[in-house]
């Protein structure tokens, strides 16, 4: 092998060691995974995130929220995929945050924000009165796609509201 054979050789077995570990569903796995969120090759982040994710530990909610921000796309997918099957409220407004920075995001968003479904109306009820309006808005959106009675109630105030744009989505 040459030097970057066996790079390649150590990449693909860390990322399937990885992988096992998650399929594997055992939660005392975490700490050997969350070592490796941090790997310079993305294979091997992106096994991580979809590994937290499969483990379903909320203990791996801020790590994965951190992921977000990572700079493969594949990577943030998979982190935003993790969080869903997680459903740790505590992740809503960073993925909100996530999809109004990024709007070709915003549909995996939303599947993550309806996977957590009863966890997420708390923290998307206190995103209704955030200062920034795209928030706003894609806040609106995702409580109407929840299908609840909480975040439909939530939004009734919006029908009202002097911008268009609320109105239509409420």
């Amino acid at each position: 092998f040459t030097k970057d054979g066996e790079r390649l050789v150590g990449v693909v077995a860390r990322r399937q060691a990885i992988q096992e570990l998650g399929e594997a569903g055992e939660t005392s796995a975490i700490d050997d995974i969350l070592v490796t969120v941090d790997d310079p090759w993305i294979p091997v982040r992106e096994a991580a995130a979809t590994a937290l994710g499969a483990l379903k530990n909320p203990q791996a909610t801020a790590t994965l929220i951190r992921m977000l921000g990572d700079e493969a796309a594949s990577v943030c997918r998979a982190a935003i995929t993790a969080l869903g099957s997680i459903g740790d409220g505590r992740a809503v407004e960073s993925l909100v945050h996530l999809s109004v920075i990024q709007p070709h995001r915003k549909a995996q968003v939303s599947d993550a924000i309806g996977s957590m479904k009863a966890s997420a109306i708390p923290e998307l009820l206190k995103l209704l009165k955030h200062s920034d309006p795209g928030i706003v808005l894609d806040t609106v959106v995702l409580l109407g796609h929840l299908r609840d009675r909480l975040a439909t109630e939530a939004l009734i105030p919006f029908l009202n509201s002097e911008l268009t744009i609320l109105q239509a989505h409420a």
